[in-house]
């Protein structure tokens, strides 16, 4: 089970080595997304390696080899219920890729199914997002030419609505954990409480928590900018997007703040003029796009290394 961050069944760098050893622009590739609120059921009776393996978002493609099953329901109660998640169980899938907006709802069915059956956390709520932290991982790792998973010496910056973003959450821990120094940077109204706390005790990192962006990007490799949406408006979490833009946004002009080979990072989808500007976005320092390619091939390392018995 590939539940969260922090308590990974399997290593951490065996993952990282496997993204760094995948061409990204091969076709070697597997690669599954769900919906919101979805959970996928994948039967695997064989992988082809020599093809692209695309499951769009509506399942509706399977590369031979792939069985695949999609499961909806219109209730989210529905779907972490007790009879629903012991149903699943009898579907004899291989894996279960699980996306739901309810924190921990990965690990409740990890718990319902057989030891055999593989649960893929790819989002829950605001709690994880586990695949989401290793290709970020994976992203600065290749950009630096890092010769280990020693981060010792990486600052991050994170800056964003870290009270609700499980990428905030799964970073900061995966991130610490390799020796990184993650600066936690949001408005007061966004930032959890004792958010210090949100780095792996087991890690050499640490994690600081500043309230001023023009403070956290000072000297920092990486600055990565979280997406702010439009609930934290009516929510009167922000005042507007203009003042956001201006106190909290990644724009070129905040470049000489980073290190001069520093770069930018976001998890998508972007909010263009908000938390990053076009300009900053489509910048040559910009590794937005590197992060979609090391999507796939992160996402591929967590599949062949789970599923290595069936495959």
């Amino acid at each position: 089970n590939f539940v969260r961050c922090n308590t990974l069944p399997v290593s951490v760098q065996d993952n990282l080595n496997r993204c760094q050893g995948l061409d990204r622009n091969s076709n070697a590739i597997g690669y599954i997304v769900t919906t919101n609120d979805n959970i996928g059921a994948v039967n695997i009776k064989g992988f082809d390696l020599s093809a692209r393996t695309r499951l769009r978002t509506d399942w509706g493609t399977f590369t031979p080899g792939w069985e695949g099953t999609i499961l909806t329901k219109s209730s989210e109660t529905n779907i972490i219920s007790g009879d629903t998640i012991d149903n699943l169980g009898a579907m004899h899938a291989d894996m279960f890729v699980v996306r739901h907006s309810a924190s921990g709802a990965a690990h409740l069915i990890a718990r319902h199914v057989p030891p055999h059956m593989h649960v893929v956390n790819a989002g829950d709520g605001k709690h994880q997002h586990p695949t989401q932290a290793l290709l970020d991982a994976a992203t600065i790792r290749s950009t630096f030419g890092l010769p280990s998973n020693d981060f010792s010496g990486i600052t991050v910056v994170i800056a964003g609505d870290v009270m609700h973003s499980r990428v905030a959450r799964s970073n900061a821990l995966l991130l610490t954990k390799l020796g990184a120094c993650v600066r936690l940077c949001a408005p007061r109204t966004l930032m959890p409480l004792r958010a210090e706390r949100l780095s792996d005790p087991s890690g050499t990192g640490r994690v600081e928590v500043y309230d001023s962006l023009d403070e956290a990007l000072d000297g920092v490799h990486v600055a990565m900018m979280l997406r702010i949406q439009k609930e934290r408006l009516s929510g009167g979490f922000i005042p507007g997007t203009k003042e956001y833009a201006k106190l909290f946004g990644m724009n070129v002009g905040r470049l000489s703040k980073i290190r001069h080979d520093g770069i930018v990072m976001h998890p998508g989808p972007m909010n263009r003029g908000v938390e990053i500007s076009g300009q900053m976005a489509d910048h040559p320092r910009s590794q937005i796009l590197q992060q979609v390619e090391m999507g796939v091939a992160s996402r591929t390392a967590v599949l062949r290394r789970l599923l290595k018995d069936v495959v």
